[in-house]
């Protein structure tokens, strides 16, 4: 039987491994120019994180979670980022829903939509033409989205460190998340 430190070392492990993980596939997606694919994976480690970052007594992660992550975390870290954490939110429905930039909340005026620069193209001329038109739409590079993300996780990992009964929490959820492994420790091999 393991102890609870071997657990609590294994937990760990396990959310390190998790978020490595999704950042080599999100890595592998902006390099090979699969951009939905990364935007998609993009949103679903915020979701993730989120849902580690929900207060105790919660099980089900929400648009309330995802927002307050990327206003704790995803934005303070962003170097250029001009919009919301509704935005994101709206951004995160139509990637993940629709793989579009158009959402429930983006047509009912609570969320701009965000369009996505790649690779080497600039976002300040388009920005400045949408501007000079009156278009509400946000466009950003997936590059600043992705390295916004990586900045707040290691933020939101600082800050575990520094808040032992939350790091716990985490901890615990991260032990129901699936992990890629060869086999099913302790099942004997078929």
């Amino acid at each position: 039987m393991r102890n609870s430190d071997d657990t609590e070392a294994a937990r760990t492990a396990a959310l390190l491994e998790a978020i490595a993980a999704q950042e080599r596939a999100i890595r592998l997606c902006l390099d090979n120019k699969l951009c939905v694919p990364a935007l998609t994976l993009i949103y679903a480690t915020v979701d993730q994180m989120a849902y580690l970052n929900m207060p105790p007594g919660r099980s089900q992660v929400g648009a309330d979670d995802f927002k307050e992550w990327c206003r704790t975390y995803l934005l303070p870290n962003s170097t250029d980022l001009p919009c919301t954490e509704a935005d994101l939110w709206g951004a995160r429905c139509g990637v993940v829903h629709a793989h579009s930039p158009e959402s429930k909340r983006s047509r009912e005026g609570k969320a701009r939509e965000i369009f996505y620069a790649w690779g080497t193209s600039k976002v300040e001329r388009p920005r400045e033409a949408l501007a000079e038109l009156g278009f509400p739409q946000v466009i950003i590079h997936a590059e600043n989205l992705f390295h916004a993300l990586i900045k707040g996780i290691d933020s939101f990992l600082a800050g575990l460190r520094a808040h032992p009964e939350k790091a716990r929490l985490a901890r615990l959820r991260a032990g129901k998340m699936f992990r890629d492994q060869d086999n099913f420790a302790g099942l004997p091999e078929a």
